[in-house]
This record gives C-alpha cells, structure tokens and sequence, in this order.
C-alpha cells in the first residue's frame, strides 16, 4: 500500500497522481467522518489535525506542523506524539516503556505502532488469565440453578412447565470490559495493515470465545467501566482501547476492505501537554510560584451580565493559583510565530483574549506559550496593556526526543526560565 505523508496544513505535490476514485473516497469519508484532509480539485491538503487516513490503497499520514522543515526529524515526531499522549494520560507511560526495544524495531506509522502497543500488553494480560466478574442473571432455565422466582413463575402460569424463572450471580469472563477490549481489537484488525498486528489481534480474538461480540460502543459505555484493585492491571490497556474508539472513524466498503481515519487535535494535545508536563515535572517547585496551584481550564469568568444573565464566559487554558489569587495566566497557542517585525505572526485576537484575562481575573501578568519550529527558534517578548498589566510571547522547544531523560530535563528548564524571567 502506498504511504503519503504530509505535514498539517500542508498541500501534496502536483507531480502525485490520484485516481478519482481515491479523491471521492476521501471526500465522501470527509463528509460522513474525520476532517482530516481536504480535496481541491486533484490535489489534497492536510488539515489542523494530525493522525492516518487510509483510502483506496492509499494511506496518508499527517505529522506535526513543527517538524515541516525539519525533514530529519519525521520519525521523532511520530515518537513524540506518543509521549505527549502519555504526558495528557491518553496513553499509560507503562504501556510506552516497557516495550522501547521492541518499538525501535517497529516500522510503520504511529498509527500502527499504536496498535501494536495495544496488542501486546493486551496479549500479555489474556495470557496471565482472562478477567472475570460477577454478573447477576435473570433467565427462564431447564434447571433450578440460584434462586427460583417462584413466585413470579405461578404468577405468570398456574402450571409448572420444563422451565424454571431462576436468578444467580455468575463468575464470568463475558463482562463490559472485556466486551469492549473483544470490540477494539476487531475493529483495528480490519484496518491495521501490518502483519505483525493482525497476527496478534487474531491471537486476542481467538481468546475470547466466550466474550460476546457488541455491535456498537458508545461513549457513555465507554465511561460504565470501572477498575478496582482486581482488574487495575488492564487500567493501561482500557486507556488505549478508548483513544482508539474516542478517535478513529471507519467505513467498510466492497470487498472487505475499509476506509479509516485515526486522528488527535494538535491544539488540545499541546495545551494538554502543557498543563500535564508542568504538573508531573514539577515545574513551578524551583520557580517563583512554587507556593502556587496550577489549575488548567478551570474557573471560567464572564466578561459581561445582562439582566441578571452572565454573558461572555472567558476560560484560561493554565492559570497559577496562590490561595484564591491567579499569579500568572499562560495561554497556550500551537500556531507558528514568523519573522514579521511588528507582530511576529501573532494575532489581535490572541492579545485582546489575554487583556480579557488580566482584567477578568486581576492577574498582572499573562504569558502566550508558542512551540519553536526550524524558522523561528526562541523568542521573548513583552507587550503592555495602558492599564498596567501586560503579556508575554514566549516559544518553547518540544521538538526534542521526549523519550529521553536529559531532553526532558532541558524542556523543565526552560518553563522554568520563562516563568522566572523579569521582561522589561
């Protein structure tokens, strides 16, 4: 199958033929499902989302705008992306780790490697012993088993048939969890085109006989499950089985073949990250918040009321909190700075949303958190509101190999230097 990869909002090249076919696979699956990519008469451009698309013998990757012109780094962006999943908890850090040897050897998009993370820890757990639960069961059964409604039986009949109105609790391994996980792994075997999966999510499958097979999951099923100290171990597991299904659109067609997308927000990824790096690595510990709270999308404020009607709501992405006072606002913006003079790229809207801040919530200073990319590496930047307050522009480099200790270490500190800083 032929693999095209793209960057966000990136056009393919004229020189790369698709059929018509393909073109109105990729709009039909457009309008019915993922917004991945866009058709313009014979060509296609990437969107703000990043993640597979899969059509028509095609497969078209999307990759992090970041890494657009930095053409060396196409495979560490892949590798990031699964670290940031796991920073935001979409993906458990035990599922990532414990298999780096065998995931080096791993070709194939992320989407696949996904995949394969999800098989095998999947696999290994099955392997342990499948896991079981009570269910109560109410059935009409040829035999007394548990309690016998007896009483609702004559209700019913005045005559006693072959067949007893029983009740009982059975120890089973047909259980929501396991139904849902059975649910995931068939959905991906039709679309995963890397054979080592299909092997694996075979092997799964063929492991829960007994497991019925749903027809659909919904979100609210999705949140129904519940883990306690007995079935915790599949906790990871579940959390990727859940990105999938919360993520990933498919279309079978003719043929027993399928158009799929698997696609994630960069924007909330970023700011989700964001949030999550701060909190983990203890950021605010060596900085001059270290007595402050991080609180991210909480506390919204309305700019306006109207008739006894709050208008206007203003929500931060990250706000710092010292008792019930906001020290610091941080907006982050995934869009990428340029060299323009005066305003480097950035929008009125951005800064007219942090003086919202500032006024809304009486915080003195906000910060504009933007990623570096190969065009534009750091900037800082002080911008004055004529009341007193102001922002600040500041760009972070997430460029960097997470999955290696001192990287993450050097992106630690250089929060902490932007959240210590004095502009002037």
């Amino acid at each position: 199958m032929k693999t095209l990869t793209l960057f966000e909002y990136e056009w393919s090249d004229p020189s790369i033929q698709f059929s018509d076919y393909q073109l109105a696979a990729i709009k039909k699956h457009r309008r019915q499902n993922s917004q991945i990519v866009e058709v313009y008469g014979k060509m296609i451009k990437a969107t703000s989302l990043v993640g597979v698309l899969q059509v028509a013998g095609l497969t078209i990757e999307i990759l992090p705008k970041l890494y657009k012109h930095d053409e060396s780094k196409k495979e560490e962006a892949a590798s990031n992306l699964l670290h940031m999943l796991q920073y935001t908890r979409k993906l458990s850090r035990n599922l990532h780790e414990t298999d780096q040897a065998q995931l080096r050897k791993k070709s194939g998009n992320f989407f696949e490697v996904l995949v394969f993370l999800f098989g095998i820890h999947l696999s290994k757990l099955l392997r342990i012993g499948l896991y079981r639960t009570y269910i109560h069961v109410d059935e009409s059964a040829p035999f007394l088993k548990g309690t016998w409604r007896i009483a609702e039986q004559l209700s019913k009949t005045a005559v006693i048939t072959d067949h007893f109105l029983v009740k009982y609790d059975e120890y089973t391994e047909n259980n929501l969890l396991n139904q849902i996980l059975k649910f995931a792994a068939r959905r991906l075997l039709v679309i995963s085109n890397d054979e080592e999966n299909k092997k694996i999510l075979k092997t799964i499958l063929l492991t829960l006989p007994e497991v019925e097979d749903l027809q659909k999951v919904t979100f609210e099923d999705l949140e129904t499950v519940h883990f306690t100290r007995l079935n915790e171990t599949y906790k990871p597991v579940y959390g990727l089985a859940k990105l999938f299904l919360q993520n990933l659109s498919i279309e079978l067609r003719a043929a027993g073949t399928a158009t799929y997308a698997f696609a994630i927000d960069m924007n909330r990824l970023y700011e989700e990250f964001v949030a999550e790096f701060l909190k983990q690595e203890a950021v605010l510990a060596v900085t001059r918040y270290s007595d402050c709270s991080i609180r991210s999308q909480t506390g919204a404020r309305s700019m306006a009321s109207s008739g006894g009607k709050d208008l206007f709501p203003v929500l931060p992405d990250i706000r710092l909190e010292r008792l019930s006072d906001t020290c610091c606002i941080i907006d982050t913006k995934y869009k990428l700075l340029t060299d323009e003079r005066t305003q480097f790229g950035i929008s009125d809207q951005d800064v007219k949303t942090m003086f919202a801040y500032a006024r809304r919530f009486n915080c003195g200073r906000t910060i504009l958190l933007y990623p570096e990319h190969a065009q534009i590496q750091k900037k800082a930047l002080r911008i004055d509101f004529f009341d007193g307050n102001w922002t600040e522009i500041h760009t972070i480099d997430i460029r960097r190999d997470l999955s290696r200790r001192q990287e993450r270490i050097l992106l630690k500190n250089e929060l902490c230097e932007i959240l210590n800083s004095d502009l002037r």
